[in-house]
């Protein structure tokens, strides 16, 4: 396994920016349906390495982000959790009111519309990311594993069977419920976001040493 730098880009968690050899390559975290609907396969299949030129590297920001600022970042980010549950048992008599009578029928259909509209505007949000790039990154000449650091890795694999857990059994267990809440539907589509958005946290914020398995060249 050699070792290669990771870089992110400014506002585009679609993409990322590899240093390999004092050459870039351009990754994308979306490249086919599989990766666009389950992020964590990103670890688990090729990725294709898009050489770009000097003059494309300057239309690509990449981000100023610093380990630090993105630990700040999630600490607040646990903190406003924490605050949120202390406020939900505060509010508990306002969320009796968010129960409403429903059905097996309904149910499945209230699911399917929440996943749908889900992955509607991950494309929408996939497609002005591709805009953005503002380079065409059609063409790929080789193709190889890339991991992030292990301690980055496994966190994402561990929070990806957490929240795939959870997503399971919440609308597993949503489906049978004649009596249902709001708080249902805001959950699975919680669950649901973090799983098809982990793309952006695959890689970390901020540029990071990584690992690639070996290169492979595209015959076409």
């Amino acid at each position: 396994m050699d070792k290669v730098i990771i870089n992110p880009i400014e506002k585009n968690s679609k993409y990322k920016l590899i240093e390999l050899e004092n050459r870039y390559f351009v990754i994308d975290l979306n490249r086919n349906k599989l990766t666009f609907l389950f992020p964590l396969l990103n670890y688990f299949t090729r990725q294709k390495l898009i050489e770009i030129s000097e003059e494309e590297l300057h239309y690509i920001k990449e981000s100023n982000l610093s380990k630090e600022r993105v630990k700040k970042s999630e600490l607040f980010a646990s903190l406003g959790t924490g605050i949120g549950i202390f406020l939900a048992f505060l509010t508990k008599s306002v969320i009796d009111y968010m129960d409403f009578s429903t059905n097996f029928l309904l149910n499945i259909i209230i699911v399917l519309i929440t996943i749908a509209s889900l992955i509607i505007i991950k494309g929408l949000v996939n497609r002005n990311k591709e805009k953005k790039i503002g380079i065409d990154l059609s063409e790929y000449k080789y193709k190889c594993f890339i991991y992030p650091d292990k301690r980055t890795m496994i966190k994402n694999i561990l929070l990806n069977i957490f929240f795939s857990f959870l997503f399971i059994a919440t609308t597993i267990g949503t489906l049978p419920l004649k009596e249902s809440s709001y708080l249902f539907i805001f959950g699975i589509i919680v669950l649901l976001s973090f799983i098809l958005f982990q793309n952006g946290i695959l890689y970390n914020y901020y540029k990071t040493e990584g690992m690639r398995g070996r290169l492979i060249r595209n015959n076409k």
